[in-house]
């Protein structure tokens, strides 16, 4: 009877034993994934936090914006053109580092971070550190990424550049990205929005009624299109429609 007694409190104490594993575990997959995508939680030791990143973005504007804005005053253009050349410089720096960004760690996610598996596993108690290790990854990875983009910063500046180049539809602008302190204007929005979308989660930036260059030229087209077929269907005179004269597209 005793023994059986002993063996009795033995189990108990093993069951015990694994709740106890169990709630260890749990709490710290509980703290793990806390610090995931969590804009609440940051580290102050961080020079890239996404305080320091509006700082940045006060320098920028007291700074390499308001000589680029110069620059592009004394070669006499519009007010207008130069407040939507600028804007487009740091609104299309952003969409290109989102898609860098987003691309490189689909990559990552895709082949070595699995989130079907993740799942699965995360529902058996016995593989529960092996989910809080993958999600320690995660977060390092999200972390030390900011590092790592600063130093890919000149491979993919040159990428941008030949892209605003290719979207260029005015031999004047194309000239313009050629200037020295335009170039220091677009290479800071470069490393600007590159590290915004580097934060985990991103630092986002909106511009209301923007949209990108290609989605402005798209609409353009299409409207020039529509009204050629207005025209050829009427077989009426042309009316006057925009150009690539008449619209200010970078």
């Amino acid at each position: 009877m005793a023994k059986r007694k002993r063996k009795f409190e033995n189990m108990l104490e093993g069951k015990d034993d694994q709740i106890d594993e169990g709630q260890m575990r749990s709490d710290e997959m509980v703290s793990v994934t806390s610090y995931d995508e969590n804009p609440d939680i940051v580290h102050l030791s961080d020079e890239y936090r996404p305080t320091k990143l509006a700082d940045i973005v006060s320098e920028l504007y007291d700074g390499e914006r308001t000589v680029a804005y110069t620059v592009m005053e004394d070669k006499n253009f519009p007010d207008r053109h130069m407040i939507d050349f600028l804007l487009d410089v740091i609104m299309e720096s952003y969409v290109f580092c989102k898609n860098e960004v987003d691309n490189s760690w689909n990559v990552v996610s895709k082949w070595f971070l699995d989130d079907f598996s993740h799942t699965f596993v995360m529902v058996l108690l016995e593989n529960m550190r092996a989910q809080c290790q993958m999600q320690q990854m995660r977060n390092a990875l999200k972390y030390g990424r900011k590092g790592i983009v600063l130093k890919l910063l000149p491979k993919i500046e040159q990428k941008n550049t030949s892209y605003m180049k290719g979207i260029c539809r005015h031999e004047s602008l194309k000239e313009l990205l050629s200037n020295e302190d335009i170039r220091k204007y677009m290479v800071l929005c470069l490393k600007l929005t590159l590290l915004m979308n580097a934060n985990d989660p991103p630092v986002h930036l909106e511009c209301s009624g923007w949209k990108p260059i290609r989605d402005r030229q798209e609409e353009q087209e299409d409207l020039l299109q529509s009204a050629k077929s207005a025209v050829d269907a009427n077989n009426l005179k042309p009316a006057t429609s925009p150009t690539n004269e008449d619209i200010f597209v970078i």
